[in-house]
């Protein structure tokens, strides 16, 4: 049997007849081989890489964590969940206070309790705080966006206290107080 080659034979070449790459740093843009320079895209060492990280002493710098002011305002979201949980179970225990730094919403969902209703204002006062708390988590990582809404939906809660203003004139000036170091934090980032 005979062996019949097709084709043009035993040339061998690449499809790209470009100019060779230059194999100094590395792809995904850390710190250069020892004795080489620059990156696979060749760009600069000192200045980074396509992929703007900067490199000081063999390392990338790393993304600048949110300052102490802005994980603490975040914090306050968690604070405003529970304190509004506490203020749901103390009106289960038919408390005659509430504490000021909790939602209006949930105090009005309390302030319809009945034996009946009970399992219904749990779950939508739990809801509430569960919204707070994710809130909390991205704002404590230095998320605007999360800092807006927050200060948005606590404003908008602000403005419910304040059509019974004086029954709740503390909650109403707590709400100002944290709404104030919100937007600090707000505007920091």
């Amino acid at each position: 049997m005979a062996t019949m080659n097709y084709g043009p034979g035993n040339k061998k070449e690449t499809v790209y007849s470009g100019p060779s790459p230059v194999m100094s740093g590395t792809v995904y843009g850390g710190p250069p081989m020892p004795g080489t320079t620059g990156t696979v895209y060749q760009g600069p060492s000192p200045g980074g890489t396509v992929y703007q990280t900067q490199v000081r002493n063999g390392q990338a710098a790393r993304r600048v964590d949110p300052s102490a002011n802005v994980r603490k305002a975040g914090a306050l979201f968690y604070y405003i969940a529970g304190l509004s949980l506490i203020n749901t179970l103390l009106a289960l225990a038919s408390a005659r206070f509430a504490m000021a730094i909790g939602l209006g919403i949930t105090r009005a969902f309390d302030a319809s309790l009945s034996q009946d209703q009970i399992a219904v204002v749990l779950i939508l006062n739990v809801l509430i705080a569960g919204v707070f708390v994710v809130i909390g988590m991205f704002a404590r990582k230095g998320s605007s966006v999360a800092f807006l809404i927050g200060i948005v939906l606590y404003g908008l809660d602000m403005i419910l206290l304040c059509t019974d203003f004086a029954r709740h004139v503390s909650a109403v000036a707590v709400h100002a107080f944290f709404i104030f170091n919100m937007i600090r934090a707000w505007r920091e980032l």
